[in-house]
């Protein structure tokens, strides 16, 4: 008889271990947010209704959310998968959208809670300037 043990024990792993996501998944919030934004303008200068575009904004931010934290967890459970998505000569660019979402999301946020909006716009802008800083190599702060 076989000891399925490890065979177990790996499958468990695998169903209780979030999803891997890769930052191209951020780009969903540019899109949503991009959209309900685009909607919002238009529900001030033409006759259409301004929850769709409230629901697209606050979809926005759910996304971003749930990416967030599905890409922090990326980080802390399978940290060799995200530096190598950090050190690939191409997907690494797609980081940057974790920046842009975060402002994308602090704008569909904005109304409702303008303090939020307000830290995830420093946030961005910081984490931005920090992914530039390491990609060109100016200065050592990561």
């Amino acid at each position: 008889m076989e000891d399925t043990t490890p065979r177990v024990a790996a499958l468990l792993k695998s169903r209780l271990s979030p999803p891997l996501v890769p930052a191209t998944f951020f780009g969903m919030v540019l899109g949503l947010g991009g959209l309900g934004n685009g909607w919002r303008a238009a529900a001030r200068v033409w006759n259409v209704p301004e929850l769709v575009g409230e629901v697209l904004s606050l979809s926005a931010a759910t996304v971003w959310l749930a990416w967030l934290v599905l890409y922090g967890l990326k980080w802390i459970v399978s940290r060799e998968e995200a530096v190598a998505e950090f050190r690939h000569p191409i997907q690494a660019f797609f980081i940057a959208l974790v920046p842009v979402a975060t402002l994308i999301a602090g704008i569909a946020v904005a109304p409702y809670l303008p303090t939020a909006a307000w830290v995830m716009r420093n946030v961005s802008m910081i984490m931005r300037q920090a992914l530039v800083q390491f990609r060109l190599g100016s200065s050592g702060l990561l």
